[in-house]
């Protein structure tokens, strides 16, 4: 039996997003193939956003819709399917970058997560869930 937070799953244009905890309430879809999370125009409107040091300000993102320049930044605190995170590396895509018009607010890596379960018949995740004895 899985012991955890039961986060639960919204779809919208055929993509499963869930919704982070705390004040902004992004929403999310759980990628893969990302190093590091992306938020899509929410610079002006998350709180907790700062330049850390020794981060780049601005990197190239590759995608298969083609490559622009986005900022990197840091994450004070936050909170998602009950799993905190501090100093949260972040890539924010602005819409002058390319990154208008999306359902989601942004990516997050599943490499951030040891363990993710997916209830597709209930529509919700647990990221990292423990096992009950």
């Amino acid at each position: 039996n899985l012991r955890g937070e039961r986060t639960p799953v919204e779809l919208r244009e055929g993509r499963a997003l869930i919704t982070s905890a705390g004040r902004e309430r992004l929403r999310l879809v759980l990628d893969s193939g990302t190093p590091a999370m992306i938020l899509f125009n929410a610079d002006a409107r998350v709180s907790g956003l700062y330049q850390g040091p020794g981060d780049p300000q601005t990197s190239r993102l590759n995608s298969n819709l083609g490559s622009q320049v986005v900022w990197q930044k840091r994450l004070r605190d936050f909170s998602v399917g009950g799993v905190e995170f501090h100093d949260l590396r972040v890539t924010l895509c602005e819409a002058e970058g390319g990154c208008a018009g999306r359902v989601e607010d942004g990516l997050l890596p599943t490499s951030l997560f040891q363990t993710i379960y997916f209830n597709h018949r209930k529509m919700f995740v647990m990221l990292n869930p423990k096992t009950s004895e």
